[in-house]
């Protein structure tokens, strides 16, 4: 059913609209014959010069409209209602002209038949057109995975609408706090309640949150971040209403939740001139290599040009991941700095020495130590063991 439609969309934007062009001069052409067929009640009506004229200026007038309102220029597949609309005002109009031409051409229109015209070329013309666009939509909305977006607001609501034009998504239900909203549909998806997500969850299986909340303060913000980080699902937010005002951003440049969204406030920016100092043609020595702040460390010092960096990490698995991307960064960046991988505990004073006197450490960093708190509240002793 829907291979001719795909076939249709797919095909060369030129092909297109030859072949909307000739459909719709047929549209005219049957829609004028059966509506003095209908009139006339008989299927077989002599035809002479005077009417072929009539047809001919009515077609003609027809298309020249659509022409120039650019229905041969819009994508099919995301028309709307003002498309619609343009439709209707052409067929009007070549309603209208059947009328005057016929009366010009001496030939017989009964006045009925431009009325009924009009009905029918709205049928032949407007309806197949939204057809496709609905069968097409059914179809593909199919082949992209569903996300949920909070918020129902005006950026929830544009990002649901790029989402359904777009390519990645597909936007199945609104969360929102607001009671007043629940029940509602904006642009055609429905608004629930953000206690219903896990009930929501399982019918849909989406893959992401999308958090479409930009008009908010800090405190807020950090609140509902807070709440989202605990559900079962990954959570993506659009970007500040100023970048998007700004033209920096659009509405559907989604990204993960950064520091900023963590610690409700700006985050400070390290101090260029100090790293260098410290960092520049020198021995850099990076503990905890492999953990989430130490790899974070390392990847900022090597942009920074050490003479040597060692890692220094406990986990294996850990440091063979950051040594592998450090070296990957070496190569891109061409940086001509000696990166060193050592296995080992901090616990362990001698190595730790004899590691620093190997390669001559300048700058320390250290970042191997226990930082989940809960964590570290149940193993109070191995806690003061590794970060004492």
């Amino acid at each position: 059913m829907f291979q001719p439609i795909l076939f249709l969309l797919n095909t060369k934007r030129q092909n297109k609209r030859i072949i909307s062009l000739i459909y719709d001069i047929c549209a005219i052409v049957f829609s004028l014959y059966l509506a003095i067929a209908l009139r006339t009640d008989t299927l077989v009506f002599q035809i002479g010069k005077s009417d072929i004229a009539c047809l001919v200026v009515t077609t003609s007038v027809t298309i020249f409209c659509f022409i120039r309102l650019g229905m041969y220029r819009a994508v099919l597949r995301y028309m709307i209602l003002p498309a619609i609309g343009h439709i209707f005002f052409a067929i009007i109009l070549s309603a209208v002209t059947i009328a005057l031409s016929g009366f010009f051409f001496q030939t017989f229109v009964p006045r009925s038949v431009p009325f009924i015209y009009a009905g029918l070329a709205i049928l032949t013309i407007g309806v197949p057109r939204v057809l496709i666009k609905t069968l097409y939509y059914h179809y593909y909305k199919r082949q992209k995975p569903n996300v949920f977006i909070y918020g129902a607001g005006a950026t929830g609501r544009d990002l649901a609408y790029a989402l359904i034009q777009g390519d990645e998504y597909h936007p199945v239900v609104f969360l929102d706090d607001d009671s007043k909203k629940v029940g509602q549909i904006l642009t055609g998806v429905r608004i629930h309640h953000s206690s219903e997500f896990d009930k929501l969850r399982t019918l849909y299986q989406p893959i992401k949150l999308l958090l479409a909340i930009t008009n908010i303060n800090k405190g807020e913000r950090l609140r509902l971040v807070e709440h989202l980080s605990s559900l079962p699902i990954e959570v993506q937010s659009v970007p500040s209403v100023e970048d998007i005002a700004a033209g920096k951003a659009s509405a559907t440049d989604l990204r993960d939740l950064d520091i900023s969204d963590l610690l409700g406030r700006a985050p400070i920016e390290p101090n260029i001139e100090l790293l260098t100092k410290n960092i520049d043609g020198k021995s850099v020595l990076v503990t905890g290599a492999g953990g989430s702040i130490g790899s974070e460390l390392c990847r900022q010092i090597i942009i920074l040009y050490p003479c040597t960096l060692v890692l220094f990490e406990l986990n294996e698995f850990n440091l063979y991941t950051i040594h592998q991307e450090l070296i990957s960064i070496k190569n891109h960046f061409k940086i001509d700095t000696d990166i060193i991988a050592m296995l080992g505990s901090v616990e362990k004073e001698k190595l730790l020495t004899r590691l620093m006197e190997t390669n001559k450490i300048e700058t320390v960093y250290h970042a191997a130590a226990y930082k989940h708190v809960p964590i570290v509240e149940n193993n109070i002793i191995e806690g003061i063991q590794n970060n004492v």
